[in-house]
């Protein structure tokens, strides 16, 4: 992982289907998370 640090808030689609889940820890690849905004 380069684009994320420790500590870092993300989000993103984790499924190829589009379909989603809630969970405090997931593995997923790094083209599908961005970092959460501010507000």
């Amino acid at each position: 992982v380069k684009q994320f640090q420790p500590g870092d808030e993300v989000f993103g689609d984790i499924s190829e289907c589009g379909l989603g889940g809630f969970a405090e820890y997931v593995c997923a690849r790094e083209n599908a998370l961005v970092l959460k905004p501010a507000s």
